[in-house]
């Protein structure tokens, strides 16, 4: 790849940020304000310095590490070696990561973290599953893996910022705290997994693409010519990948855990049918119930104990407050009670909702219904855009 070289002072990475403006009217969403944010968004230190990047070889991932390079600093790559993949294809991580480190030519550092990943991620996504709950892995995975690990691994290679294409946006107030802000491309914004982060870290935390939309980035790939400007982006959950998770669960439980058929039970304590066994349901799920009762129906809930599903129509999954255990705070309240927008899946909209915290931990309260809430998700809060913190969704 030939990029410009730094001449010596930090200004550089203008000049190539505004070379970027400069293909505005080649590009659909590039805008002047997004250059404008996303210089302010990498003007990370008065001069050069090195930073590592967490790179998985996509498009996202490999934009942030040419844009680090663009800038005049110091970049290496660490790719987190997190569990036995059983694919050799040329797109693998592993393999499209060396990729575009050689066409950077940036160095590239594999960190093996299999045990903390099975052990943080995996047993907790299976065990969860064998509850009867519905896991949220990425979540676990960027609190104990990604800026655990990852830290202190860029220690060891001289880096004191980390680097990551996460779509979440970070700000420094005048008092000099570090916040966490939803991503400008609201359909990619990933705050709702980074509730879990611890707030010490965030000063060593850098995310470029906050500012910009994801065919932004995908622009800036093509014209800096990176191999993964169209590589596909993969929406299943990374250890799972085109198999189905009771697969996974099953690998990782003993044959006396392994969830036995039950009984399906209607809204009236009516026995309709038989389950497959409690692992192969979610709360909110409609296909696969093997029922007919005239109606579109859901599972309502899941009672491990009696090993029992429950089922009604979508008006039954309506739930008005919510227990939420083990908080973490980005932006701590400043009163026990207060007012907040609630969220509690990813794919669902914040809701306005009052908060009362007692110790270690708070009942949210819906001011307009919510649906499908479901234990072992996380209930994400938000000040407007501002990423206040969260817990986890309990049964309560």
């Amino acid at each position: 790849m030939s990029l410009p070289q730094d001449s010596g002072n930090y200004a550089f990475h203008d000049l190539f940020l505004e070379s970027l403006s400069l293909f505005a009217n080649k590009l659909t969403n590039i805008e002047g304000l997004e250059i404008r944010k996303q210089r302010e968004t990498m003007s990370i230190a008065t001069q050069k310095r090195t930073v590592a990047v967490a790179l998985s070889g996509g498009v996202d991932s490999s934009t942030c590490a040419a844009l680090m390079k663009a800038a005049g600093h110091n970049v290496v790559a660490i790719t987190l070696d997190l569990f036995p993949s059983k694919e050799d294809k040329a797109d693998s991580t592993p393999k499209a990561a060396w990729r575009i480190a050689d066409f950077l030519d940036i160095p590239h550092h594999f960190c093996d973290v299999q045990d903390l990943f099975r052990q943080h991620v995996i047993r907790p996504f299976v065990d969860s599953y064998c509850r009867g709950e519905t896991p949220l892995p990425c979540a676990l995975c960027n609190q104990y893996v990604k800026f655990g690990a990852l830290i202190a691994f860029a220690r060891t290679l001289g880096a004191d910022t980390v680097v990551t294409g996460h779509y979440v946006r970070k700000q420094e107030t005048a008092s000099g705290e570090v916040q966490l802000l939803r991503a400008f491309d609201a359909k990619k914004d990933q705050s709702y997994f980074l509730f879990g982060v611890n707030r010490d870290i965030l000063p060593n935390l850098l995310f470029p693409l906050g500012e910009l939309t994801k065919s932004t980035v995908r622009s800036i790939a093509r014209i800096l010519g990176l191999p993964s400007h169209d590589r596909a982006e993969s929406q299943d959950i990374c250890f799972v990948g085109n198999r189905h998770y009771t697969d996974i669960v099953q690998e990782y439980i003993s044959e006396g855990d392994i969830s036995p058929p039950g009984n399906i039970i209607d809204q009236t304590g009516n026995c309709i049918g038989q389950h497959r066994g409690v692992l192969h349901y979610t709360i909110g799920q409609r296909k696969g119930l093997h029922v007919t009762l005239g109606y579109p129906t859901y599972v309502t809930a899941i009672h491990k104990d009696s090993n029992t599903i429950i089922v009604g129509q979508k008006k039954d999954l309506v739930c008005s407050s919510v227990i939420v255990r083990e908080l973490n705070w980005i932006s701590p309240p400043q009163t026990s009670t207060f007012e907040a927008l609630a969220k509690v899946r990813s794919t669902q909209a914040a809701v306005p909702a009052l908060i009362e915290v007692s110790e270690s931990k708070m009942r949210v309260t819906f001011h307009r219904p919510e649906y499908g809430v479901a234990p072992g998700q996380a209930c994400v809060l938000y000040d407007k855009d501002l990423l206040l913190g969260g817990g986890w969704i309990t049964s309560e």
